[in-house]
C-alpha cells in the first residue's frame, strides 16, 4: 500500500481531492496538511477538520496546518468561487478538534524522515513543499513522486493560475530542486468534467448516507458556481486521481520554468535536462469514472464502518 502526504488548501475540489484519495484502497493518507491559498489557513485547517469528521475516527488521518504567507511577498486576494468558508456554504458540522497552528512543515517532516512515503500530492499554494524541501531536501529527492497541480503551460490560457501565482518563489523553489515532479497544469486538471446529471445518479445510489450528500452537495455547487452550465471542473480532484494513478494522463519530460516576475502562474518549457514530467493529456471519461467509483468507496466504507460500530 502506498504512503502519500497530502497539502491542500481546502477548497470545493480540494476536499473533493482528498475523499477521491481517502477512498483508494491502495493508499494511506498519512497526513493532510493546509495552506493558505483558497481561504486563510486557519479556515482551511478548519474545513480539513470539517471533511474529515464525516468519517470514522480510524479513517481520519492527522492533520497540521502549515503556511499562512508565501514564502516571500504578501498573499494574493483570495478567491470567492468556493464561496464565503471554501467549502460551497454546504453544511458540515465540526465534530473533530481543530488542530491548532504551525506544525504543518513539522508534521510533514516527521512523517517522512519515518520512511515509507511514496508521494507528496500538493494542491495549493507549495510553500508547505518548499519549506519542507529546505528542511529535508534529500528525503524529498528520495521519493518516487511529488503530484503537483498547478500553473498553465498552454499559449492560449491567459487568466492567473492561483496556486503557483500565490507563491511563485516556492514553485521555482521546486522546479529548480531536482524533485520527482509530476506536474498537473491547470488546463489538463481542468479538462475533465463533471455532469449535474452524473452528480444525481450518484445522490440516487447513495440516498442514506450523510457523506454521499455532501459530495453531492460539493459538487453541484461547483456547478453552479460555473454560471449556468450543467458541468463543472474540480481540478484538484483530477489532479489526485492522477496522482493515484498516472496511466489516467499522457506525460512528457519537459523542463519547466516559471515565466517572468508577474505573478500569474504561467510556466513555459524550455531545452535542456528535464525537471518534471508533465501532464500533456488525460483519459477523461476514464478519469471521470475512476472518481466516482472513489468517492462510492469511501461511501461504502463509511456505511459499513457504522454499520459495525451500531
Amino acid at each position: 500500500m502506498r504512503q502519500v502526504i497530502v497539502d491542500c488548501d481546502p477548497g470545493v475540489d480540494d476536499a473533493l481531492a482528498v475523499y477521491a484519495l481517502l477512498g483508494s484502497s491502495d493508499v494511506r493518507v498519512r497526513a493532510v496538511t493546509t495552506i493558505f491559498g483558497n481561504v486563510p489557513v486557519r479556515q482551511a485547517t478548519r474545513n480539513v477538520a470539517r471533511i474529515l469528521g464525516l468519517l470514522p475516527p480510524s479513517m481520519r488521518p492527522p492533520v497540521a496546518e502549515g503556511a499562512e504567507q508565501p514564502l516571500t511577498g504578501s498573499r494574493l486576494p483570495r478567491r470567492t468561487v468556493h464561496g464565503r468558508d471554501g467549502l460551497g456554504e454546504v453544511a458540515i458540522p465540526l465534530r473533530v478538534a481543530q488542530p491548532s497552528a504551525g506544525a504543518g512543515s513539522l508534521l510533514m517532516k516527521r512523517v517522512l524522515e519515518a520512511n515509507g512515503i511514496d508521494a507528496v500530492v500538493g494542491l495549493g499554494p507549495l510553500t508547505n513543499i518548499a519549506r519542507l524541501f529546505a528542511a529535508a531536501p534529500r528525503a524529498l529527492q528520495r521519493l518516487p513522486m511529488i503530484a503537483v497541480m498547478g500553473g498553465t503551460i498552454s499559449e492560449a490560457a491567459t487568466a492567473t493560475e492561483f496556486n503557483l501565482a500565490s507563491d511563485p518563489a516556492a514553485g521555482r523553489c521546486l522546479l529548480g530542486g531536482r524533485l520527482p515532479l509530476r506536474w498537473i497544469p491547470l488546463e489538463m486538471a481542468a479538462s475533465v468534467m463533471i455532469s449535474a446529471q452524473a452528480v444525481e445518479e450518484f445522490r440516487a445510489a447513495h440516498r442514506a448516507s450523510p457523506l454521499a450528500e455532501v459530495i453531492a452537495k460539493l459538487l453541484s455547487f461547483a456547478i453552479r458556481a460555473r454560471g449556468g452550465g450543467h458541468q463543472a471542473a474540480i481540478p484538484d480532484a483530477v489532479a489526485a486521481a492522477l496522482a493515484l494513478d498516472p496511466s489516467l494522463g499522457r506525460w512528457q519530460a519537459r523542463r519547466l520554468v516559471l515565466e517572468g516576475r508577474a505573478r500569474t502562474g504561467r510556466l513555459r518549457v524550455e531545452g535542456g535536462l528535464p525537471n518534471a514530467s508533465v501532464c500533456a493529456g488525460v483519459d477523461a471519461p476514464r478519469l471521470a469514472q475512476r472518481l466516482w467509483t472513489l468517492w462510492s468507496t469511501l461511501v461504502k466504507r463509511v456505511d459499513d464502518s457504522h454499520a459495525v460500530d451500531s
